[in-house]
């Protein structure tokens, strides 16, 4: 089923290569068929592309904060946060990530 969905999403990108939903609905599949290499450079070429889309940004910190990788999700993010910074969620989700990738104690006093 995840093979099907991949071929999908695959023909949709290569019909229209520009289109931001499409390249989501594409790393999607791909997250779900647990092919995260993948995905990550599916959304990665995709992020260098759409360079003002935050979407992809806050979709790579999340692979990022998967990977362990904190530090580098909350700067992806923050990118994120910086392309939209009337997008209230994404705002109040970029303090919580900051606050959530500090040290216990740390997140504690803020």
């Amino acid at each position: 089923r995840f093979d099907e969905a991949l071929e999908l999403s695959l023909r949709r990108m290569r019909l229209d290569p520009w289109s931001s939903n499409a390249a989501m609905e594409h790393f999607g599949a791909l997250r779900a068929a647990a092919r995260l290499p993948e995905a990550e450079q599916a959304l990665g070429e995709r992020a260098r592309i759409a360079r003002e889309d935050p979407r992809f940004f806050e979709l790579l910190s999340e692979l990022r904060f998967e990977q362990g990788r904190d530090e580098e999700g909350v700067e992806l993010l923050r990118r994120a946060a910086q392309l939209d910074p009337k997008d209230e969620r994404r705002q109040r989700y970029l303090r919580w990530r900051e606050r959530a990738s500090t040290p216990f104690y740390e997140a504690l006093r803020i």
